[in-house]
């Protein structure tokens, strides 16, 4: 009786059925949470698979002129290289493709085994990723405003500043020919001289021997009332010959140079050939060099310079990698920034106020305006500026886009600083 008792009190107790229902419940929580960081592991070598196939796309469409086999090649190269630092990847299979508008895929996929999972019938994760990447190149157009002033020939401008265009032609030759590659060269001294041969640029008659200068076309813009600007022939103002005296009596012409603008062309040949003759001459209108280098880019001028589709109208290379017509638009003024004539021009009233054959506010603040207008039609500026004037500094770099000025006084530091024109911009980039 006594032992059927305590029988009966024993399967009466609940006190440790807690620990007992524990015992059993901890079995499947474990493999739960073993499970969950298993998943959250797939998650991160899915992320790293996805980088390393990202960087295999990126690495076959840079290979420029290989063939296809090559660029698998490479990419699979790339592919073991960033996946071989991965722990507990298993199984990599991986695929390449190359489709005719020069697109670039390749896809990965692993396997990554399982303790946990496997408890819930999950033996391994199936981890994938894709990348496609596409290799784009980006025409240039370039416009050289060089100063061929009298000043030029201080000290070692001259021979610095010629030197130096010399060697970034040569850089440039590599591009020649290519039928998305424009350099124009455009000569400036007190005038530019756009060739006798483009009178039909001209709204009146052509005066007897008139010698391809025009008068500066100036109107009012945003408070600048000499602003220059790139409104084609036939727009809201009109060219007209140049054969105006200065307004200071001991001047009876401005000076027309002999050299006309050279190009656009393909042909930096045909560059070389105007810089190996140019000489100096006169004082100089550093705005009027550069409206023209302006004009030689200007997609408003598009037709005007009797080359097909050139200008181009201006596009990022973030734009779709079928743009057409997409190419990179750049400005050089090369010049010492010593000028006589704003004391004549830009409402100059005879004064030196920065000294004689240094400028005047009122010229360098128009620059200035201009290449504002300029960058906003995304042309990068750069400006070189040889020796010369120091009032001009501040002014020049303004002008320039951010970077985009150099102060050099010898030849090696002027090619460093062009060094960044050299044809054709390229750009490889993911697309998915």
């Amino acid at each position: 009786m006594a032992f059927l008792s305590r029988a009966r009190e024993f399967l009466a107790d609940r006190q440790a059925n807690v620990a007992m229902l524990f015992a059993f419940s901890i079995i499947p929580i474990t493999v739960s949470i073993g499970a969950a960081v298993e998943f959250s592991r797939a998650s991160n070598l899915e992320v790293a698979l996805q980088a390393a196939v990202d960087n295999a796309a990126l690495a076959a469409a840079a290979k420029t002129g290989a063939r296809n086999s090559e660029r698998r090649q490479e990419a699979f190269r790339v592919l073991k290289a960033n996946t071989s630092e991965i722990d507990n990847i298993e199984g990599l299979t991986r695929k390449f493709h190359a489709s005719r508008d020069g697109v670039y895929t390749v896809k990965a996929t692993a396997d990554m085994g399982t303790a946990f999972g496997g408890l819930l019938g999950v033996k391994d994760m199936k981890i994938h990723a894709e990348a496609q990447a596409t290799y784009a190149s980006q025409g240039t157009e370039i416009a050289f405003a060089f100063d061929i002033t009298n000043s030029m020939g201080f000290g070692t401008s001259w021979s610095d500043a010629t030197g130096i265009m010399r060697d970034v032609l040569e850089t440039l030759k590599q591009a020649s020919g290519k039928n998305d590659f424009f350099v124009t060269l455009v000569p400036f001294s007190d005038r530019v001289n756009v060739g006798s041969h483009r009178m039909r640029w001209l709204e009146v008659a052509t005066p007897p021997g008139w010698n391809g200068c025009m008068i500066p076309r100036e109107q009012p813009h945003s408070g600048y009332q000499w602003a220059m600007d790139d409104d084609p022939p036939r727009g809201s103002t009109r060219f007209l010959p140049s054969e105006d005296p200065y307004k200071d009596p001991s001047h009876t012409r401005h000076y027309c140079p002999p050299f006309e603008i050279t190009g656009p062309t393909n042909n930096v040949n045909m560059i070389m050939d105007t810089m190996n003759r140019l000489s100096r001459g006169s004082t100089g209108r550093f705005d009027e060099g550069l409206v023209w280098a302006w004009r030689a880019l200007s997609h408003r001028w598009s037709g005007q310079w009797s080359v097909p589709n050139y200008p181009a109208r201006f596009t990022p290379m973030t734009a779709p990698s079928d743009t057409v017509d997409s190419r990179r638009k750049v400005a050089v003024l090369v010049s010492d920034g010593h000028t006589n004539i704003y004391r004549y021009e830009v409402g100059g009233d005879g004064s030196d106020p920065f000294g004689w054959n240094n400028g005047s506010p009122a010229g360098f603040e128009h620059v200035e305006h201009m290449c504002g207008r300029m960058k906003a039609q995304g042309i990068e500026v750069h400006v070189m500026h040889v020796n010369g004037n120091e009032y001009a500094t501040p002014y020049f770099r303004d002008c320039a886009s951010p970077g985009a000025y150099t102060k050099v006084g010898d030849r090696a530091s002027l090619l460093e600083a062009m060094s960044t024109l050299q044809g054709n911009t390229t750009s490889v980039r993911l697309i998915k």
